[in-house]
């Protein structure tokens, strides 16, 4: 049996809602469909069937017999995997002809879910506060502010070279009409090598980028 977040829990999570203990929030953060509650234990180093029957009880968590990697969507219905799968896939190693783009679109939803991801692995609260921010974005451009800060905060616990990975990844699956105010959030954040890495990997498929490379050092 696995547990997936319902639309009141989506909700609640985005408005914060109080009476919430730490360890509920980042259940519903990587509660997906996908995981039981011994997926759950793992992650949060301890039982949580206690926690569970609140979030259920409350509303915020649904079980999912039977519909494996499955969740709920934002108007509380179940959303096949394969579905999204299709929504949040990236180009994989050498980037597509043009003709072939629309078989691997970008998505803000895509870039989301994957540094959600990301953050649910971390186990520490300052990753559950990051991911819980993210989740409750209210527009594209608080989202890029949070992914900034995410991959900055990696940097800090994690070391460049793992961001770069991260930053790669991302920038196959963000949207390119984006990549420009989120370039300009990691400049202020994270290190030259993690804007880079973000930039070379988004220009694969934007020759558009051109005017948001790292800035050249002046000659002397």
């Amino acid at each position: 049996m696995t547990f997936a977040k319902t639309e009141k829990g989506r909700d609640a999570l985005r408005r914060r809602a109080p009476g919430m203990s730490a360890i509920e929030r980042q259940i519903l953060i990587v509660s997906n469909g996908n995981r039981d509650a011994s997926d759950l234990a793992v992650i949060m180093c301890r039982p949580v069937e206690d926690e569970i029957d609140r979030l259920i009880a409350l509303g915020y968590l649904a079980r999912t017999t039977g519909c494996e990697h499955a969740d709920f969507s934002p108007t509380g219905t179940l959303l096949d995997a394969r579905s999204r799968r299709h929504e949040s896939s990236v180009p994989q190693g050498v980037a597509p002809a043009p003709a072939d783009q629309s078989a691997t679109p970008r998505s803000m939803a895509g870039a989301k879910m994957y540094l959600m991801g990301v953050l649910s692995l971390q186990r520490s609260m300052s990753a559950v506060e990051m991911a819980v921010d993210m989740h409750a974005a209210a527009s594209h451009d608080q989202f890029l502010n949070h992914a900034a800060a995410c991959l900055a905060a990696l940097t800090e616990s994690h070391g460049t070279s793992y961001v770069r990975r991260v930053a790669r990844k991302l920038g196959r699956c963000m949207p390119l009409t984006h990549v420009p105010v989120f370039v300009e959030y990691l400049r202020a954040r994270t290190v030259p090598e993690v804007v880079g890495a973000f930039i070379d990997e988004a220009g694969q498929s934007g020759p558009g980028l051109r005017g948001f490379e790292q800035p050249a050092v002046a000659a002397g």
